[in-house]
């Protein structure tokens, strides 16, 4: 009777894990319609900044929290250099650039692009600064991964300068990410992944608040609307802190192959949000480059194999 008991809890906690991780691809559908809606209020560097410095805060408050049950490891000799290049790449340019390219282009190309081409830059960056070795199918998915990317840049029938220049720039802030991904898989050694997005958000926001301090000043953010700093928000605690803790609870409960493949539900979920919010509708080309990358991401990354069963 206990072992009955026991199984059905342990299928009931699966099916509540299911249901967070969906749950967790719709709020992460959401972070580029709302980076959008928040650049109606303010320029892209000041929306980057306060992002970060909202993160930073958060941050803050769960590390003196953990120091409370055990020791805080604080970055030395051996980590610091590596903290400082994952802060500059992945949080100091990777916001900028991710802003600028909403301040340019759609959500829609935003939410393609990423996911597409983020993957497939970490393993060619963990190839060429980690030495991992690359197999056949990871290169068979490299080129799928490159054929979606091409696809979507060039699948907007309205493509304009703007439009180019703001994909360009999503892709940049992809590359960005993926050299943040390649240093934070060494310093794991070292630090918890909550030191390590710690230190780096607080390097990456300090930077970024002399950058805007030194051009336009912090001067708007004072009179931001209330409906700016909702946004700013929940793009940290709703969209960041909540998903990212029930998707380590999924990895822990259902593996991290299963809670992988449903990644692949965040670009369409982003479609659907961004036609009747920002009124933003993807085309067919750009569709279909979208699922030949997130295939090749699929193929790559070695979610899609005779192991993985749903």
């Amino acid at each position: 009777m206990e072992d009955i008991l026991l199984d059905n809890n342990l299928k009931l906690d699966k099916k509540i894990a299911y249901i967070k991780l969906v749950l967790t691809q719709f709020l992460w559908s959401s972070v580029f319609i709302g980076g959008q809606l928040a650049l109606f209020s303010q320029p892209p560097l000041q929306t980057a900044l306060a992002k970060n410095l909202i993160s930073s805060v958060c941050l803050i408050v769960m590390l003196m929290c953990v120091a409370k049950r055990k020791t805080i490891l604080l970055p030395n000799k051996y980590t610091f250099g590596p903290l400082f290049i994952m802060g500059f790449f992945g949080v100091f340019l990777y916001t900028i650039f991710v802003y600028m390219g909403l301040d340019k282009t759609t959500a829609v190309s935003a939410s393609l692009l990423i996911p597409t081409i983020q993957p497939i830059i970490t393993i060619m960056l963990a190839s060429l600064l980690a030495k991992e070795e690359i197999v056949i199918f990871q290169i068979f998915g490299l080129i799928l991964g490159v054929l979606g990317t091409t696809i979507i840049l060039t699948g907007n029938w309205r493509l304009t300068t703007n439009d180019l220049i703001g994909d360009i720039l999503i892709i940049i802030a992809a590359i960005c990410f993926s050299i943040y991904s390649v240093f934070g898989k060494k310093v794991l050694k070292y630090h918890t992944p909550l030191e390590i997005t710690a230190y780096s958000t607080i390097i990456g926001t300090t930077l970024l608040l002399f950058l805007v301090m030194m051009f336009n000043g912090i001067t708007s953010l004072y009179t931001a609307p209330v409906k700016f700093w909702i946004i700013m928000f929940y793009l940290v605690v709703g969209a960041g802190i909540v998903p990212l803790i029930w998707w380590y609870d999924g990895i822990k409960k259902i593996g991290i192959g299963k809670t992988g493949i449903l990644t692949f539900l965040m670009p369409p979920i982003s479609l659907l949000l961004a036609i009747p919010i920002l009124h933003q509708k993807p085309t067919m080309l750009q569709l279909i480059g979208g699922c030949i990358g997130l295939f090749g991401v699929a193929v790559a990354s070695g979610l899609i194999n005779h192991k993985v069963k749903i």
